[in-house]
């Protein structure tokens, strides 16, 4: 599936620079600000609007029709029936690839470049064996470094938004791919940082997205700062509008989650009555009580206390109770409940592959240390039985 979704990347990119039928997705990146630079960096591509161009260039390669349905490219025109013929489910888009953290192509976001109401703006590969969408970040194999670096992760909400800034220097940029932020990119972010600055589009679906970000990645003891996005602007927008010095002031002065949700809260007149300072005191309990790091969850009631003017007693009370009773999480753990699992299979495992197991799940240093080594492991599983057993413990991050 690696190599398909390889070529594939290299037969889409090379029709978005060459084919002559393709120059309005060239026009639209250039109305967008992008340069042939910028595709030929990401590796952006062009899915014909004729799908036996794509069929035509599959068959060539020698690839089955059973390996293209296998890589959510294409799939059977009727559910079950190989007979019925192969439908290609991207036609006429802008194509980027999906990497995982080693930069493998694991799967393409797809832009519409015409109007069709009967099609999102966005289609995304469906989940494959290779491709599970609740533990990918777009941009993460570039991002690694440089949230090591910047000691933080910035969380776009789009991977256009995520390239803007990667293009603008911000390269701690990542954003999820087509889902919520999940508890196993929480686990996964983990690995490289303790801290997050949400970056979301300012219109109550980005901010009522940065609240699900927060629940998800709170538990997983990351800490959240919301970058606060002016009215109508997205990164992409407001990098375009205002330059890199305005856009790195925003991230200077991120705002601890709690700051960002009650002033907002404050500005549309919530706390105008009883009532309503009563529920926004229920919510943030609950939310706080999702903290898992002590210390930062003491300075955070100290902080939503002011904002609701009541005292910190009485919201660690309410805290208390909101742990005794947790409301349902947005995560995907009901999800995995319902699947029931296969019998287990003994995993082969090298006595190397095994003492590393070990040591992840006994020190945190060196789990630390392991994960910051995940390409080498990775390149490692080639001779070294296990290597998967090792990089599933690091994406789990269990507490040792």
């Amino acid at each position: 599936l690696l190599d398909i979704h390889r070529e594939a990347t290299a037969f889409f990119h090379e029709q978005l620079l060459r084919n002559p039928a393709a120059g309005h997705a060239r026009d639209y990146m250039k109305s967008r600000g992008f340069g042939k630079e910028m595709a030929v960096s990401w590796a952006i591509g062009w899915m014909p609007d004729n799908p036996r161009v794509f069929l035509d260039w599959a068959r060539s390669r020698k690839f089955t029709g059973r390996e293209l349905v296998d890589t959510g490219i294409v799939k059977l025109k009727e559910d079950n029936d190989p007979r019925s013929g192969l439908f290609v489910r991207f036609q006429d888009r802008l194509m980027f690839p999906i990497r995982n953290e080693i930069g493998d192509v694991i799967a393409f976001s797809a832009r519409k470049l015409r109007e069709n109401k009967n099609s999102g703006k966005y289609i995304n590969s469906p989940e494959t064996a290779i491709f599970k969408k609740s533990r990918v970040f777009f941009g993460l194999d570039r991002a690694k470094k440089p949230i090591l670096k910047e000691k933080a992760a910035l969380l776009c909400e789009g991977q256009i938004d995520a390239i803007c800034c990667h293009l603008a220097g911000f390269e701690h940029a990542i954003a999820t791919c087509g889902t919520a932020c999940t508890r196993e990119h929480a686990r996964l972010l983990k690995r490289y940082t303790g801290n997050v600055l949400v970056c979301y589009d300012a219109d109550k679906a980005g901010l009522a997205a940065a609240e699900k970000a927060y629940r998800e990645l709170v538990p997983e003891g990351l800490a959240v700062r919301v970058v606060e996005m002016p009215a109508g602007d997205d990164p992409d927008t407001y990098l375009k509008a205002h330059g890199e010095d305005a856009f790195r002031v925003l991230l200077e002065n991120a705002k601890e989650f709690f700051d960002f949700k009650l002033e907002r809260a404050k500005a549309i007149g919530s706390f105008n009555s009883a009532a309503g300072r009563a529920e926004a005191l229920a919510d943030c309990a609950e939310m706080l009580s999702l903290m898992t790091d002590f210390a930062a969850r003491e300075n955070q009631i100290n902080i939503v206390a002011t904002h609701l003017q009541t005292s910190t007693v009485a919201l660690r009370e309410a805290v208390a109770k909101a742990k005794l009773n947790p409301k349902k999480q947005y995560s995907d753990k009901a999800e995995v409940a319902n699947v029931v699992a296969a019998p287990a299979v003994p995993t082969p495992l090298h006595r190397i592959a095994a003492y590393l197991c070990h040591l992840a799940l006994t020190s945190a240093p060196a789990q630390r240390f392991l994960g910051e080594q995940f390409e080498t492991l990775h390149e490692a599983n080639r001779w070294i039985e296990g290597i998967p057993l090792l990089e599933a413990i690091l994406g789990a991050a269990p507490d040792p």
